[in-house]
């Protein structure tokens, strides 16, 4: 292995001694989506993503809990 390839374990080792598992589960921990979840499909209407974001928006709505 190069020693470039392990240099970003150090600072993951660091990362994860600040933030602690304390602060991890509780993030983890928050209900989300705690707001309305917006769609935002960047291609003309009627066209293939567009058919398949409104497909699947509904199913999205119904396992998040929010419209």
């Amino acid at each position: 292995m190069m020693i470039r390839e392990l240099l970003p374990l150090p600072a993951l080792a660091v990362l994860l001694a600040v933030c602690g598992t304390h602060d991890l589960r509780a993030a983890l921990a928050q209900d989300y989506p705690t707001k309305p979840v917006r769609v935002i499909e960047p291609f003309g209407a009627g066209g293939g993503p567009d058919l398949i974001a409104r497909a699947i928006s509904p199913k999205l709505a119904e396992l998040w809990g929010q419209p």
